[in-house]
Formats: C-alpha cells, sequence, structure tokens
C-alpha cells in the first residue's frame, strides 16, 4: 500500500469518525465531550465497515454501502455514547477535570517554587531560609538588601508581601523596615486591546458605547490592576479599575507557595516562630485576595462615604451599575498626593496644622466610631484636593474592627489621657489571649516608664508613639491581634505620610 492510499484511506476515517460521531450528538440531544465523541464515532466507523461490507452486493456498493454504512455506523456511536454517559457519572467527570487541572496547578506551582528558590539562592538568602544563620546586628542591613532585591525580582504576590512587612515595626528591625518600604508595586502596563477586550466582556458592551472617552494611556499600573482616566456620557470625569488579566492564578499560585514557605519557616527557624510568620502569611492571603475582588472595594467605600465628612474629607463614589468583581468605576478625585502637596497648600493658604488635624481626626473616628478604616494610608493613598479637601483612595483591603475592639481601644486612650499605666496595662492584656507565662507587673512597669517618656510634663502626644507601644507589647511576649496592630501601624504610617504636613501641633 503506497503513502498516497494511506492518507486517502486515513482522510476517509477521519471525515466519518467526526461526521458520525457530531451526528450522534445532534440526534441525542448531549453536550458529550471531545474524548466521548471520539470514542463513539470510532466504534461506528469500525462496526460499520466490518457489518456493512459483507451485506452489500458489489454491484450496489456505490449507492447502497454509503446507506448502510452510515445507518450502521450512526446506531453504534449513539448506542455508545448513551451507554458512555450512563458509565461516566458526573461525579467522575467532575474529578477527572479536576485532577487535570490540579496535575496543571501542580506543574506551575512547581515551576515557580523552583524560581522562587533559584532567586532566593542567587541573593544568598539560603542560609537564613534554613534556619542555619542568625544575623548579627551588623549583617541585617545587608540581609534587608538582599531581600528586597530578591522580592523585587521575584515579582507578583511577593512584591505586595514585602510591601504588608514594611509596616510590621512591631515584629521586623528597623533596618528591613527600612530596605523593604523601598519597594514599588508596579508592572507592565496590559495592552490596551486586552483591556477593551476586559471592558466589553465584563460590561457587556463596548468601552465606546458606555463611556464617552477613555483614556488608552493608564495613570497608574500595579500588579493587581491598573488605572485608566474616563468620562461618562454624562459628562463625569471617572476612573475605571480594571484587573490584570489572568491575575487570578498567578495570586493564587504565589499565595500556595507563601503559604508553604511560611510553614517551613515556622518548623526550620527560631525567629520565624518569634515573629508569628504563618498569622502574617495567612492574614495577607485574606487580604489579597480580598483585594482581587473590587465588588469589596466598592462596599467599603460606601461604608467608609456613608460616615465621613464630606466638606472636609472627599472619597470617590462608585458607580455599580458600569462596575463588578474585576472593573471598577470610581469618580475621579482631582488632586495630588500629600506628600508632594506642599505648593498647592501654600497656593491655597491652607494650615498644615488643620490638615493633619482633620486626617488624624478622621482616621481616629473610622478606628473608634465606624470600625472600618483606610488600613493603608500611605502617600499614595492620601490626597490634597485642588478644592482643599483630603481625599482618600484604596479600599481594597480596610482594617474591620469588632464592637469588643473598639471598647478596648477606647479604653487604651483614656487610659493614655489619664496618664494610668495600671488602666492601660489591663487594656493591653484584656485585648488579647492572655498568656499564662507573661509578667504582667513587668508589663505595668515598663508602660509607666513609656507614659513618662511620651506623656511627661510639657510633652505632647506624638501618633509615633503608638508603634512604640506596639513594640513594648509585643516585647513582653504578648502577641497582639493583627486588626489591633493594623490600628497602631495606620496611626503610625501617618507620621510618615507627609512630614512637612504632619510637623504641625495634632
Amino acid at each position: 500500500m503506497g503513502l498516497t492510499t494511506i492518507v486517502v484511506v486515513g482522510g476517509y476515517l477521519v471525515f466519518w469518525t467526526l461526521t458520525l460521531s457530531l451526528l450522534a450528538r445532534r440526534f441525542l440531544e448531549l453536550r458529550a465531550g471531545p474524548l466521548r465523541l471520539l470514542l463513539s464515532g470510532a466504534a461506528g466507523v469500525t462496526v460499520a465497515g466490518l457489518t456493512a461490507g459483507g451485506q452489500v452486493q458489489e454491484s450496489d456498493r456505490s449507492l447502497g454501502f454509503v446507506l448502510l454504512f452510515i445507518g450502521i455506523g450512526l446506531l453504534v456511536a449513539m448506542g455508545l455514547l448513551v451507554l458512555l454517559e450512563l458509565v461516566t457519572p458526573v461525579q467522575l467527570r467532575a474529578r477527572t477535570v479536576s485532577a487535570v487541572r490540579a496535575y496543571r496547578q501542580w506543574r506551575q506551582r512547581t515551576k515557580r517554587y523552583s524560581q522562587i528558590t533559584r532567586i532566593a539562592m542567587r541573593h544568598g538568602l539560603g542560609a537564613y531560609l534554613s534556619g542555619r544563620r542568625n544575623p548579627s546586628r551588623q549583617q541585617r542591613a545587608e540581609l534587608a538588601r538582599r531581600l528586597r532585591l530578591a522580592l523585587d525580582e521575584a515579582g507578583g504576590a511577593f512584591v505586595k508581601l514585602g510591601q504588608i512587612l514594611s509596616t510590621r515595626r512591631d515584629l521586623l528591625p528597623d533596618e528591613l523596615v527600612a530596605e523593604l518600604g523601598q519597594l514599588q508595586d508596579r508592572a507592565n502596563p496590559v495592552a490596551w486591546d486586552e483591556i477593551q477586550r476586559r471592558l466589553a466582556k465584563e460590561l457587556g458592551s463596548p468601552a465606546g458605547q458606555m463611556f464617552a472617552q477613555v483614556e488608552s494611556r493608564p495613570v497608574a499600573a500595579a500588579s493587581i490592576a491598573q488605572v485608566h482616566r474616563a468620562r461618562l456620557r454624562s459628562g463625569e470625569q471617572v476612573v475605571v479599575k480594571v484587573r490584570r488579566p489572568g491575575i487570578e492564578e498567578i495570586v493564587d499560585r504565589d499565595l500556595d507557595i507563601a503559604l508553604r514557605l511560611a510553614n517551613v519557616l515556622h518548623r526550620r527557624t527560631t525567629w520565624a516562630g518569634a515573629i508569628g510568620i504563618r498569622d502574617l502569611a495567612q492574614g495577607f492571603a485574606v487580604a489579597l485576595t480580598e483585594e482581587l475582588d473590587f465588588t469589596i472595594e466598592a462596599r467599603n467605600l460606601a461604608s467608609v462615604a456613608a460616615t465621613t465628612r464630606s466638606d472636609v474629607v472627599a472619597v470617590p463614589g462608585t458607580h455599580l451599575e458600569l462596575s463588578g468583581p474585576r472593573v471598577l468605576v470610581m469618580d475621579y478625585l482631582d488632586g495630588v498626593p500629600l506628600d508632594r502637596a506642599a505648593p498647592l497648600i501654600e497656593q491655597l493658604g491652607l494650615d498644615r496644622g488643620d490638615l493633619a488635624r482633620t486626617l488624624l481626626h478622621t482616621l481616629l473616628t473610622q478606628i473608634m466610631t465606624d470600625g472600618v478604616f483606610l488600613a493603608d494610608p500611605h502617600p499614595g493613598n492620601l490626597l490634597l484636593l485642588r478644592d482643599g479637601r483630603l481625599g482618600l483612595l484604596d479600599f481594597g483591603s480596610v482594617g474591620r474592627l469588632d464592637s469588643t475592639i473598639r471598647a478596648l481601644l477606647q479604653r487604651i486612650v483614656i487610659a493614655i489621657d489619664a496618664a494610668d499605666p495600671t488602666a492601660l496595662t489591663d487594656a493591653l492584656v484584656d485585648m488579647v489571649d492572655r498568656p499564662e507565662d507573661v509578667d504582667e507587673d513587668g508589663l505595668e512597669r515598663a508602660v509607666g516608664r513609656f507614659m513618662a517618656l511620651y506623656l511627661g510634663p510639657g510633652l505632647t502626644v506624638d501618633v509615633n508613639m503608638f508603634t512604640d507601644l506596639l513594640l513594648l507589647v509585643t516585647r513582653h511576649g504578648v502577641a497582639v491581634p493583627p486588626e489591633v496592630a493594623a490600628v497602631f501601624r495606620a496611626l503610625a504610617t501617618i507620621e510618615g505620610t507627609s512630614p512637612r504636613c504632619l510637623r504641625a501641633s495634632t
């Protein structure tokens, strides 16, 4: 048999296999998968070829053979398709699909894990990851630099992890906090054509039908999303926040690796257990997962806006009819980041002290009264608007406090105001799961020294004291709940948000 004959025969077999399988699916109206279709079609071709060849006379094969072949083949294909549908239950098919998906995820995770390991080794972090080295004070600065470079190279969720760690002065040394604070959440912009497709899919219509104008060049591009300025058909200026295509799989993969690394470090090293690295990683995973869902950010914005004085502080309104889990349309706030607002402050003739008091009062009200607060008030999330108001941005991940925690925080503030170390110690210990071996007398003496340092005669309350109070508590072996640590961290972050503004008396 020549090659030409083989190709021709093979082509006929493929043609009739596909034809019989598709006809069988159409007649039965079954949503069968490709494997079952091919099996049923192949069986139909085989049985029909063997059967029809013996039933039709040589002289009638031109038409009779074809008709009989189609009839027998279709019956066999339909019968086998029904049989496969019966013996392959939905649960088994679902488990098969899940197994295939799990294998692909495992392969991607293993590839990424190997990449992260190579990055860590290339930057000299192997000894620290294995727990064989406890860095001295002189080595911390170099370790911090190496860790920053490694996280920056790893990208994805690891940059955000470094940013979160850079705010935990209560757990990490100053050298590490300062170095990780240099990490910037940036990414190459997604092509405009791809953004247009994402908008059309999420909104149900092309962007040109929903907006009067959308700028193709993003005003910001980060690892989770990028932001474009736009104008509604009503004339309102807005910003469109679009989740990066495929970021869900990347975040799931990186979070899985981060949680696994946290467990390994917890088992192998003493320093990881001391800072509660597993709880840190789990809290980070929850926060980042929430940040992926823009409907959560829309709810957060609505909650904060409802309790904020709009005449002094602006929170962007949302356009829910144009928003969803992957797209968020918000009002455009015309202003500049607070740490670069000195010229605008002078131009508007504003008082720096008033701005500082407004910012601190707004955050304290959110914390003590509302229970929902801006957890990361860094310069990019705080604006000075051109009408003189302050603007708050980025509520993808917020701090949330229940009534019990708010009541304990109020006790802390009252104790600080009364300069009562006993009341402050009791409030701090009541705020945590009381450890059996905590030295309450020693903690009370340390709190007394703390108050003498910060609240002595002639001294005023410094926002930065909240960080030192958190450090004091953790040094005495008391683990502060993550939501309370977020409060102290937010208050301390204000101190560095705009030094020229917040140096004024608060």
